[in-house]
């Protein structure tokens, strides 16, 4: 099992159901989150900006848990 976070997206339109993408949530001891934006298999071309945004999003706000964590309590 991964030992971070996972985040998935998917898209409304494709065969792989919100269902199915939850799957991945078997993978992980982290946490777990979906997204699904319109569109099919290719959604990413179609909202390359909100899929750049949303990766930054949970990568920054890991990186500050992270950070917390790994601070020293005085």
């Amino acid at each position: 099992l991964l030992n971070c976070p996972v985040h998935v997206l998917g898209g409304k339109e494709d065969r792989a159901t919100t269902e199915q993408l939850i799957g991945w949530s078997k993978e992980t001891l982290g946490s777990f989150s979906v997204d699904m934006m319109t569109g099919g298999h290719f959604f990413i071309h179609e909202h390359e900006a909100r899929v750049i945004r949303t990766i930054k999003t949970h990568l920054e706000v890991h990186h500050r848990r992270h950070a917390q964590a790994a601070t020293p309590a005085f």
